[in-house]
């Protein structure tokens, strides 16, 4: 049996154009925002992105934040309000 990986956010084919933490200013990222991840150089979101990984029974959809050096953030897609 082929086990279906993709999750209900993973199939929405509109870009994901902002993720925000919950909570009263909590922050998050949006594309064309600048950065300085870790204390590095600015960078500019270029990419929010939904992707699924292996849960315990399941498949748990994750967002992961780019720029253009790579991965700046991921997290479980539960954690955050997603804009499209």
């Amino acid at each position: 049996m082929i086990m279906d990986t993709r999750t209900v956010l993973t199939q929405d084919e509109r870009p994901i154009t902002a993720v925000y933490f919950d909570g009263e200013d909590a922050g998050g990222y949006k594309i064309g925002q600048t950065v300085r991840p870790f204390g590095d150089d600015a960078r500019t979101v270029i990419k929010i992105e939904a992707y699924a990984e292996k849960g315990q029974s399941s498949m748990v959809p994750w967002v992961a934040v780019y720029n253009e050096d790579g991965i700046i953030m991921r997290v479980a897609a539960e954690y955050v309000s997603i804009h499209y």
